[in-house]
């Protein structure tokens, strides 16, 4: 995620308050889509009879890298000249309003100012609090939040570990309504899972939102695909740029140009009526819808999100 006085066109369209930054503060006009609490939300679905919970956070903290290709890329940016922002991670335990994570009693959080304890987090995996014994069984909710007038991006990982672990009884975890990556191999293709949809979907149509896709050395692509890893058959998308097209292949980057540099791309995806699927052994990964990036050179920040018309989702699995 970025900081508040990192530029809206560096893929963060919820944490930068302003649409353009100069010299660590803001300028060119305020952002309407900014979140004034600055914070993305995750799931961590977990099973019935499990003797311990961890929640692990890989680089948490703002630590300035020479260049995007250095260990995670947290950057300052060439718009941010005061540093990254202050992360705090909130763990929040299962209450009985599954489908409101706002209100979910708060079991610890953890602060890392930007730039401190860098022998204790910087390139290292952490708890996020104590070992939980005997959690809940339920969603636990994960906020990440930034703060202070600063801008620069903070890369950091998520995981999620319990007793007993079998392919059939795994935790999930997941970002909800929205989540913001950040690809920064030198050259490559990637597959990003977007959203479990079932058989019950059939027939109906899937929403997928992208935030400043293709901000990589052309060509480069995004292709959705079915579960089986195939080409999806009918979509169509507009772009805030004006334009628009019927493929589920769209081309992010041409020529010397990234196409959507600072645009949001919305997409519609007609479910076939016959659609099914076959749940894998975990109950998840066999009806996932995907996207496949076959990017060059990429140093990017995408912002996604994706839902059912007429049924509430998460990117993965279900949400409010």
């Amino acid at each position: 995620m970025n900081g508040r006085h990192t530029a809206k066109a560096h893929g963060d369209p919820y944490m930068a308050a302003c649409i353009q930054s100069s010299g660590g503060s803001c300028s060119g006009g305020s952002n309407l889509e900014f979140n004034t609490t600055e914070h993305y939300f995750y799931g961590i679905d977990v099973p019935a009879g499990k003797t311990f919970l961890d929640v692990w956070v890989f680089d948490v903290g703002f630590y300035d890298r020479p260049d995007f290709d250095t260990e995670t890329g947290d950057n300052e940016l060439q718009f941010s000249t005061n540093g990254g922002a202050n992360t705090t991670i909130t763990l929040m335990s299962p209450d009985t309003t599954p489908y409101d994570h706002l209100d979910n009693p708060v079991h610890c959080s953890l602060t890392v100012n930007s730039g401190s304890s860098s022998s204790t987090y910087r390139w290292e995996w952490q708890r996020v609090c104590s070992q939980i014994p005997n959690p809940a069984t339920g969603t636990w909710v994960v906020k990440v939040a930034t703060s202070g007038n600063i801008g620069g991006t903070n890369q950091y990982a998520l995981l999620a570990n319990t007793s007993g672990i079998t392919v059939s009884s795994m935790p999930r975890i997941y970002g909800i309504n929205d989540m913001s990556i950040f690809t920064n191999e030198p050259d490559g293709n990637a597959t990003v899972w977007l959203a479990k949809i079932l058989p019950v979907h059939a027939g109906k149509k899937l929403a997928l939102r992208f935030f400043d896709p293709g901000e990589s050395a052309p060509p480069a692509t995004m292709t959705v695909q079915t579960p089986s890893g195939a080409t999806a058959g009918s979509c169509s998308w507009t772009s805030d740029n004006g334009t628009s097209g019927s493929s589920c292949v769209i081309t992010t980057a041409s020529g010397s140009n990234s196409i959507f540099n600072g645009d949001w791309i919305d997409m519609i995806i007609n479910i076939p009526s016959g659609y099914t699927c076959t749940p894998s052994a975990n109950g998840n990964s066999g009806c996932y819808w995907k996207m496949n990036l076959d990017l060059q050179q990429s140093h990017d920040r995408t912002t996604w999100s994706a839902r059912v018309i007429g049924n509430p989702v998460r990117l993965v699995p279900n949400a409010p």
